[in-house]
């Protein structure tokens, strides 16, 4: 459904839409709840960052074409990568997890005080 099909066709529903998005009894379709998403700007930390000025010239640009802040863009990309980050983080875990269950209990040649333990060598 376009932009334009979901226009309110008078000022009352412009108004009792903005009630309802106010009240949060409206919720569009295609939006998912996202605990893990980032957080509100409330809970937000302003920092401060040096990178290069084409470099900035090429994110605005890129916002642009996106209708967005290049700060939005930023955070945006930041997100995208932490969670690439925590998911191969978290597959990797998974791998190593696996890969200590299928280790033997006790050391091939013995323990530490040098005993054998029947295997050869």
């Amino acid at each position: 459904m376009s932009r334009e099909d979901r226009r309110p066709d008078s000022a009352e529903d412009l108004a009792r839409e903005a009630a309802d998005w106010d009240l949060r009894r409206t919720v569009p379709d295609e939006w998912q709840d996202a605990p893990e998403a980032i957080p509100r700007v409330g809970l937000s930390k302003a920092i401060s960052i040096r990178i290069p000025a084409q470099m900035l010239s090429i994110l605005k640009a890129f916002a642009r074409r996106e209708g967005i802040g290049y700060q939005v863009l930023m955070k945006r990309w930041l997100d995208d990568r932490i969670r690439e980050e925590r998911e191969m983080l978290s597959t990797s875990e998974m791998t190593t997890a696996a890969l200590k269950v299928a280790e033997p209990t006790s050391p091939p040649y013995g323990s530490a005080k040098g005993e054998r333990t029947g295997q050869t060598r």
